[in-house]
């Protein structure tokens, strides 16, 4: 059909910026090398400043299944209120060895 355009390719992670942004978040991404994305603000605050750990794990495990286990990206770690308004997701390519590193780690301390 010459009328119909050819549908939008987004990377990996601009479909994690638009997915986190129907969330309720406003996504803001740093610049690589070691990407950061600013979320602002939480769409849960309340519970996740009562309960950070919960709220900010299943948000990470929300991200990393969003990103996918083939991306070339992996969400890294999460930090809860950087700012009264911000956390920051901490991005890495997948290719890095220390964010395989991390993600062990972290996937053994949550065992």
């Amino acid at each position: 059909n010459a009328g119909m355009s050819k549908p939008r390719t987004l990377s990996p992670l601009d479909r994690l910026l638009d997915a986190m942004s129907d969330l309720g978040y406003a996504p803001q991404l740093g610049p690589e090398p070691e990407p950061v994305v600013t979320l602002t603000p939480c769409p849960y605050g309340q519970l996740a400043s009562d309960h950070p750990q919960v709220v900010c794990q299943l948000h990470l495990g929300l991200v990393r299944g969003l990103l996918g286990p083939d991306q070339p990206w992996t969400a890294v770690s999460i930090k809860p209120w950087a700012t009264p308004s911000t956390c920051l997701l901490h991005l890495a390519r997948t290719n890095d060895p220390s964010a395989t590193a991390v993600h062990d780690l972290q996937q053994a301390a949550d065992a």
